[in-house]
């Protein structure tokens, strides 16, 4: 597989609250999750058909393979689960809120590191006997395959190119004025050898680990046909690596079970439970509904709102429908899974004449008109007396009041007989 996420999985929507419950998505705010490894578990018994692909991440579903490509992929991800291991790969996962957009078509992606998927497993299995990998790095090409072509070019993969691990190994000198060679080989045949240069680059760590009774194996690759072939190797040289490497990697990688030219013939049957489809990730329910008359104060993206319980239904700041905010909601429609909000719980009288809390940018005051609390919240930045307030009157409370949408200090007190700020805040989970 490659480091590099560019293969994005259709995501539909019964997959977006598992991927958006991995993100914070809070205030209309993008996000995106540190570089992670994702699952890919075939599913040859679920509604998908036999080729099915999931992409999991902690035990949900994110989406999956398109069938296309998943039946490309269906021998590599079998195989690996024959030998009793779960295929993962590297993964790019992000999501935003954009304006205008309910919370139910967020936008989220996930980007699969795969590759080809020829060359997504090695050729060969890794060392019967202990060994420790090197980390990866710059490619180092082997020399003279030539004289070694009766072992090499029964490694070749039908497609003419593959990965491999190869084990290097310190040639004894044939006499003293010999300069150390280091041999590569693979399954313990010799297929060439590094320059004397590059040879003296590797001897000092494959000594250090033959100390410690280890092979020193390496990626590489392998590149031929019927007739001609090279190998590559991608391991660190001795000036690359660490102490902690040195003294402590020892590699444990599975074996893999052989080959098979229908991936329906690898034998799943160790591994079933994980093959069975996982139910979807449903939306979290909202929080329990404040009381009749509560206030909330939430953001989304660069404006802020609050909102006031009127018996069924939540009357808004907002003044028209956007990015999902809307002058009047439901409890279920504003406690949306990703909107973050504070409930004021707890409230003092305000002067209305004489009171320096009502100059604050975003304050916020409640008050009765017939008989149901009205909110209001103060967006001026400059501390003026009157401020620019906008309530959460209905267009026709506003008509009937004479009152505007950005309301000033003014009319805020004529409409208002008691008058109340907040002095706690509590967050609504």
């Amino acid at each position: 597989m490659t480091s590099w996420c560019g293969y994005e999985v259709p995501v539909e929507e019964q997959f977006k609250p598992a991927i958006a419950s991995l993100l914070d998505l809070g205030q209309m705010a993008a996000d995106r999750l540190p570089p992670t490894d994702v699952e890919l578990v075939p599913e040859p018994y679920g509604d998908r058909g036999e080729w099915a692909i999931s992409v999991r991440h902690t035990g949900r579903t994110l989406g999956y393979v398109p069938e296309a490509d998943a039946q490309l992929w269906a021998g590599v991800v079998r195989r690996t689960i024959a030998s009793g291991c779960i295929p993962t790969t590297g993964a790019r996962i992000s999501g935003y809120q954009s304006d205008g957009l309910e919370v139910w078509n967020l936008n989220v992606s996930v980007f699969l590191a795969l590759g080809e998927s020829d060359l997504a497993l090695p050729v060969n299995n890794p060392p019967a006997v202990p060994y420790t990998l090197l980390p990866s790095s710059g490619s180092v090409q082997v020399t003279k395959e030539d004289e070694y072509y009766d072992a090499l070019l029964k490694f070749v993969p039908r497609r003419g190119r593959g990965v491999l691990f190869v084990t290097l190994h310190e040639r004894p000198v044939a006499s003293p004025k010999s300069k150390p060679i280091v041999e590569v080989r693979i399954d313990d045949e010799c297929i060439g050898q590094l320059t004397p240069q590059m040879s003296l680059r590797y001897l000092p760590m494959i000594r250090r680990l033959a100390e410690r009774r280890l092979l020193t194996a390496s990626r590489g690759d392998i590149i031929g046909s019927a007739v001609a072939a090279e190998v590559r190797i991608y391991g660190m040289k001795a000036n690359e690596v660490d102490n902690e490497f040195l003294n402590d990697g020892i590699a444990l990688m599975p074996r893999l079970v052989p080959e098979q030219d229908d991936p329906r013939d690898y034998d799943l049957s160790n591994m079933l439970p994980l093959l069975q489809p996982l139910p979807p990730v449903p939306w979290p329910p909202a929080p329990p509904e404040p009381p009749d008359g509560s206030l909330v104060r939430f953001a989304r993206g660069r404006y802020n709102y609050v909102a006031v319980r009127s018996g069924a239904h939540w009357e808004t700041t907002a003044t028209t429908d956007w990015g999902g905010v809307t002058p009047v909601m439901s409890w279920r429609e504003l406690a949306t899974p990703t909107r973050k909000f504070e409930y004021a719980s707890g409230w003092t009288p305000v002067d209305p004449h004489n009171d320096p809390r009502i100059r604050e940018h975003l304050a916020v005051v409640r008050f009765p008109i017939d008989g149901q609390y009205v909110g209001a919240i103060n967006i001026a930045e400059d501390r003026r007396d009157e401020g620019y307030w906008y309530t959460t009157l209905t267009e026709q409370a506003e008509q009937r009041l004479s009152v505007g949408c950005g309301s000033s200090w003014s009319q805020i007190s004529r409409l208002g007989r008691f008058i109340e700020t907040p002095t706690t805040w509590e967050l609504v989970e």
